[in-house]
């Protein structure tokens, strides 16, 4: 098989123990920005670990820009450059310093002052252990990017960052790709911040693959009639909206909100009927719009 794509595998497959935590895992990634998403335990690690050589597959083969990942990991390495979940930084030493000491593992010659700039980290004479939990994560996508890669793997780049550091990591990201035209595979299970970057999705579950496309056309296969409903007091109508024509489903969905299945075609008129029970029960309803998320399209896909 000739691999098409930054990263592809054919009937992937890993068992650890008689646990199958991949399970004939056929998937492309093509370049771009591509997401492989899932719960805990789906095996995203494990398909990590196997593009990047440190773990041999028991079944299938696997490339990593057109290299084949048993033989050709030296190739790969070369192209590759990746983001652990769990980054140990010298706490005591400077960016800068510590960027020219990775440099010199690679035995490359990189500018990292200009490598710091590229990546929007201005840091003065701070040193590691000062930096925000974002500016952590920036200075670890600098450390994957020293070996100039092709495509660069991301492991829950933005788990336990707060909302304006997870923006942060987010727009340099698409930054890398749309000026330096450098891939990334992202894996994690933030779906919210994936779709906002990602242009393909991967969805693994129980170690199988149960979607791949683009994030476009994911969300209009399986989100395409689901709203979302803000109301002040989602329970005192729930029930007489599933009573609605056209309404295939709804629940209540946190403090203020109602989630449900509807008809396109007749959302204007589900909306009237919406307003009409809410003003016969002194509810307030606030909005009513497209709920077209990778989440939903998730919880569609487990059903």
């Amino acid at each position: 098989m000739e691999a098409g794509g930054v990263a592809v595998t054919e009937d992937l497959a890993q068992n650890f123990n008689g646990v199958e935590a991949l399970k004939g895992v056929n998937l492309e990634f093509p370049e771009g920005i591509s997401g492989l998403v899932g719960p805990n335990g789906a095996g995203k690690t494990t398909f990590v670990r196997i593009l990047l050589g440190l773990l041999p597959q028991d079944a299938g083969k696997a490339w990593v820009m057109g290299f084949d990942t048993t033989s050709d990991s030296l190739a790969i390495r070369r192209k590759l450059g990746v983001l652990h979940e769990k980054v140990a930084f010298p706490g005591f030493m400077k960016p800068r310093k510590y960027l020219q000491r990775v440099a010199s593992v690679y035995d490359t010659d990189i500018d990292c002052d200009e490598l710091l700039s590229r990546i929007d980290l201005e840091v003065g004479d701070k040193r590691i252990r000062d930096l925000s939990a974002g500016m952590q994560k920036k200075l670890a996508i600098a450390q994957a990017l020293v070996g100039n890669p092709e495509l660069v793997i991301l492991d829950e780049p933005l788990s336990n960052l707060d909302v304006a550091a997870r923006k942060l990591v987010s727009d340099l990201i698409i930054k890398l790709h749309n000026e330096e035209g450098i891939s990334f595979l992202i894996s994690s299970h933030i779906l919210s911040d994936l779709e906002k970057v990602c242009h393909y999705v991967a969805f693994l579950d129980n170690g199988n693959v149960i979607e791949q496309d683009s994030v476009q056309n994911i969300l209009q296969r399986y989100t395409a009639d689901h709203y979302r409903l803000v109301v002040s007091d989602p329970p005192r109508i729930v029930e007489q909206v599933r009573g609605i024509s056209d309404v295939e489903h709804a629940e209540v969905a946190g403090a203020n909100s109602l989630v449900m299945i509807a008809a396109a075609e007749r959302i204007d008129g589900i909306w009237e009927e919406i307003q009409d029970i809410s003003k016969s029960q002194s509810v307030q309803a606030f909005s009513f719009h497209r709920e077209n998320t990778l989440e939903e399209a998730f919880k569609e896909l487990v059903k």
